[in-house]
């Protein structure tokens, strides 16, 4: 759980916050760190305070860019071949992400509709999706280093 809790020493009241490590900062990893924000903005809702959470994202593909003090992808140059695969991600998935989580991935001309309908993408939540690995493992990790969205 992500909540404050009081111990108490006399008057001394010590916040107690969560620690998350993620091996990894592939899609899985990335949304996995977007889930846990979107959970303790939800907790949020129900309590007056919030534990802070501090995830760590453990990846050797990235790299610390000290001109915008922002962690960013080793290139080719660095040893680092991004992935240009693409992967379809289906409507009964898809629909499930937090919204925050679907604005961010899937913005105008960074996915394409493909596949026809079935039983993983009814067509009250639409087709499936196509979308780079890349831009998702771009697009992720901005979103969980821009202060103003999370």
């Amino acid at each position: 759980q992500a909540y404050v809790d009081s111990e108490s020493d006399g008057n001394i009241s010590k916040e107690i916050y969560k620690k998350v490590c993620i091996a990894g900062a592939g899609p899985v990893g990335l949304l996995t760190a977007c889930l846990i924000i979107d959970y303790n903005h939800q907790l949020a809702l129900d309590k007056s305070k919030v534990a802070p959470i501090q995830i760590h994202l453990f990846e050797r593909r990235l790299k610390h860019d000290s001109s915008t003090n922002k962690m960013i992808w080793k290139d080719r140059y660095d040893g680092n071949n991004r992935r240009n695969q693409v992967v379809t991600i289906q409507s009964n998935v898809y629909s499930e992400l937090p919204v925050f989580v679907q604005d961010c991935l899937f913005r105008e001309g960074n996915f394409v509709e493909m596949w026809p309908l079935g039983p993983d993408s009814p067509r009250e939540k639409g087709y499936p999706r196509n979308i780079s690995i890349k831009a998702i493992e771009d697009d992720l990790l901005a979103l969980l280093q821009d202060e103003e969205t999370l």
